[in-house]
């Protein structure tokens, strides 16, 4: 008997030590490992890694100590960060299949959408060109012309907000919002009336009380904590932290709170537009689909495709609600950081702000905006927006990436189910490329497309670059990057067409004090002044804000 039990504990011991072994043995780095720090046994390269700014501290590791491949440990988990755009362009794109996949966030994934493993964070391949197909009308060619009148009103809106000396953080988070809400859903903020139903008639219902601006930024900021670096994290890096009980584990509380929030904002989003087309007469809308006039929103087109292929359902509820939510989170942010960051640059900048004047002057003339806003006309507004995204990427660190196959780059070997990140502030940063890279000079993609010192041979050079990676690059690309840029190019024309923009203070654009930080990096709060530059602008904002309006009272649904 002492036998068998002796013989028990050292099986118990086993099963106990095992697993801890196991783990401290993955701590540590492959064989022929891109260079890095030195890691700890157990935790990796964990306590080496910044709070916030980390695309700060790998461009400095990448430029001084270890090159443009570093290999990290982060408890189990291989970090590759790509410093370089050869080696993006070669992992990304060259072997776009083997790049195809993204690592699961491990709280959000556990905790927040624990089922949903179509999930457009972390799908799989086959899902995620699914989700590409439901997003390529609105975003290719025929849907920007289609959304380019939403894109007058709306901006339209944003101007008499500035006009009438609304606060301009505010003015444009409703902007940005209201852009991808119309868009994703047929939906805006616009009108407490909407809300309340006290629109004046059938043709007046604007928006939807369910789309509350105020109650989604808190849910996102809620939601930014469980992923930022901090407990929630540890608990994703080390799994024995996930058993302990909610009482002594605020992120699960958290995330049961966000859960809740986040789901029951989508789906009566999704749902409201769902029920309108059920009580509609889909005959009478045909295959467009908008009824009459009406512009048809990404969740009105898949739902009404559903219904017009009998009992196939193409995309299932669940799904609908995840593709058009996380549209919803990933374009807000990223556009309104950018906005801002747009502002910031040009109060700072009065000479460039006067050049891009005089461009949308010339264009549209002091006698008003014409029916048709034709950006191309304005190529240094254009290369304001394309400067401004190379100069402050909103999202500095592209959303990770994850290897389905071991791959070679430099010689150095990158294992299956290493985490890829490419740090987009450093290739956009590249002092090799660009003049003064720290410097906001839109005049770089007047002399050269790329923005670089140097000119490309062409596709096949391996030195050939792009304009821009924020948009990112092969399978995971950003469907929507055509349709962003001219959304920041109108309002971009707009707003210069219509104000000076002053600087109340010195402003602070520098990446180690002046930004705070999320998913997307942004400027810390700065003071401007938004003044008419004549007489005449003002009636021209009023006239444009009535006709914005009336566009969207009578073609949003």
């Amino acid at each position: 008997m002492p036998f068998i039990f002796t013989g028990f504990l050292a099986l118990t011991a086993l099963a106990i030590t095992l697993p801890i072994i196991r783990f401290i043995i993955s701590t540590l780095r492959p064989r022929n490992y891109p260079p890095g720090p030195r890691p700890i046994i157990g935790l990796g390269n964990l306590h080496q890694l910044p709070p916030s700014r980390s695309f700060l501290t790998f461009s400095a590791w990448g430029a001084s100590k270890y090159g443009p491949v570093i290999g990290l440990k982060i408890g189990a988990t291989n970090l590759v960060v790509l410093n370089n755009a050869r080696h993006v362009r070669q992992l990304m794109q060259e072997q776009s299949a083997a790049l195809s996949a993204r690592p699961r966030l491990p709280i959000p994934s556990k905790y927040i959408f624990p089922n949903d493993d179509n999930h457009p964070l972390w799908n799989d391949a086959e899902h995620h060109q699914r989700m590409r197909r439901a997003l390529i009308h609105h975003t290719g060619p025929a849907g920007i012309t289609d959304a380019a009148p939403i894109i007058r009103a709306l901006t339209a809106r944003l101007i008499h907000s500035l006009l009438v000396g609304e606060e301009f953080n505010r003015a444009f988070r409703v902007w940005s919002y209201d852009l991808a809400l119309a868009v994703l859903f047929g939906r805006t903020t616009s009108t407490a009336a909407a809300c309340e139903g006290k629109g004046k008639g059938e043709g007046e219902r604007v928006g939807t009380c369910n789309a509350g601006l105020d109650e989604y930024i808190d849910t996102q900021r809620r939601f930014v904590k469980l992923i930022e670096p901090g407990v929630a994290q540890l608990a994703g890096i080390f799994p024995i932290l996930d058993w302990l009980p909610e009482r002594y584990a605020s992120w699960k509380r958290d995330a049961s709170l966000v859960r809740v929030e986040v789901n029951t904002a989508w789906g009566m989003l999704v749902s409201s537009v769902k029920r309108e087309l059920e009580m509609s007469d889909t005959k009478k809308g045909g295959e467009s689909g908008g009824g009459a006039g009406g512009y048809e929103s990404v969740v009105r087109r898949l739902y009404r495709e559903n219904l017009t292929k009998a009992s196939e359902t193409i995309f299932p509820d669940r799904e609908i609600e995840l593709i058009a939510g996380a549209t919803l989170d990933a374009t807000f942010g990223s556009m309104l950081s950018t906005a801002m960051f747009l502002v910031q640059a040009l109060a700072a900048s009065p000479s460039i702000q006067y050049q891009a004047q005089a461009e949308v002057d010339e264009v549209w003339t002091r006698e008003g905006i014409p029916d048709y806003i034709d950006v191309g006309r304005m190529p240094f507004i254009s290369a304001c927006v394309t400067e401004v995204l190379r100069w402050r990427p909103p999202l500095p660190l592209g959303l990770p990436r994850m290897c389905l196959s071991d791959q070679v780059v430099d010689g150095y070997r990158i294992p299956a189910g290493s985490t890829i990140a490419t740090n987009v502030w450093a290739i956009q940063h590249d002092p090799e490329e660009y003049e003064r890279p720290d410097e906001f000079n839109p005049e770089r993609f007047i002399r050269n497309p790329n923005g670089t010192k140097h000119v490309a041979k062409g596709n096949n050079d391996p030195a050939a670059r792009r304009p821009l990676y924020i948009f990112g690059l092969g399978r995971r690309a950003c469907p929507g990057d055509q349709l962003a840029l001219v959304e920041l190019r109108v309002m971009t024309a707009f707003l210069l067409w219509s104000f000076d923009i002053v600087a109340e203070e010195a402003m602070d654009c520098s990446p180690e004090t002046g930004f705070s930080e999320g998913i997307t990096v942004a400027p810390k709060p700065f003071k401007v002044k938004f003044i008419p530059r004549c007489d005449g602008v003002k009636k021209v904002i009023l006239e444009e804000w009535d006709r914005g309006n009336q566009f969207i009272v009578n073609h949003l649904h």
